[in-house]
């Protein structure tokens, strides 16, 4: 019969390792960028697509997220496209983004602003955005390569200016993840740790269990 203590040390490593097998299944796709993409002081912004990574001023295929500049201060769009059956849209009340928190989860039931104009789904950001720091929001988009509409988050950059024309300020995108199963997902969410990671866990527990087994036998 094992002693004690290295059944309750193998018994807690099995419990831990099932965990993490299991977690690991979860879908969520992260992005951290190496070097933030800034959003253009312009009209153009930058647009990107969550799926591919590919970000531009314009022209980026199956673009779901664009932050710009609209003469009002930092502004989002989501794409629109009379095509999808689900619209993109941005987190938000009325036709102002929310800025979120750590936690909150987006999904079909979330609040979403609803400014649909040329293929665009606009939502001014406010005061929401005018901070200098960090700030998360949320948005729905359309992947082309499921067909179906998944929910993801971006955390940005931003500025704080007096002057409503200019609130956010500089701002740039740091990060994004979302869930490609079109399962919710929650704010600052990052995927699970990968199948190597869990067998160098593995390798630990396995190590520690021989070592506490010698020790127990001398």
């Amino acid at each position: 019969m094992l002693p004690r203590r290295l059944f309750l040390s193998s018994t807690c490593c099995a419990l831990f390792l099932t965990a993490c097998l299991s977690s690991s299944r979860a879908a969520i796709v992260y992005t951290l960028l190496g070097t933030p993409i800034p959003v253009n002081y312009d009209l153009f912004g930058v647009q990107l697509n969550m799926i591919t990574g590919a970000n531009g001023s314009s022209g980026i295929s199956g673009w779901d997220f664009n932050p710009y500049f609209s003469g009002e201060g930092l502004t989002f769009t989501a794409n629109a496209d009379s095509s999808y059956t689900t619209k993109g849209a941005i987190v938000g009340t009325g036709v102002e983004a929310s800025a979120l928190t750590l936690g909150t989860v987006v999904n079909s039931s979330s609040s979403y602003v609803i400014n649909i104009s040329s293929g665009n789904n606009y939502a001014a950001t406010d005061t929401n955005f005018n901070v200098t720091g960090q700030e998360y929001m949320g948005l729905r988009f359309w992947n082309e390569n499921t067909s179906s509409i998944n929910y993801g988050w971006v955390l940005l950059s931003t500025g704080h200016q007096s002057s409503v024309t200019d609130y956010g300020y500089p701002a740039a995108i740091l990060s994004y993840a979302y869930d490609n199963t079109g399962a919710p997902v929650t704010v600052g969410a990052v995927p699970e740790p990968s199948g190597s990671v869990l067998l160098a866990l593995g390798g630990v527990c396995s190590l520690g269990f021989v070592r506490r087994s010698r020790r127990a036998a001398a």
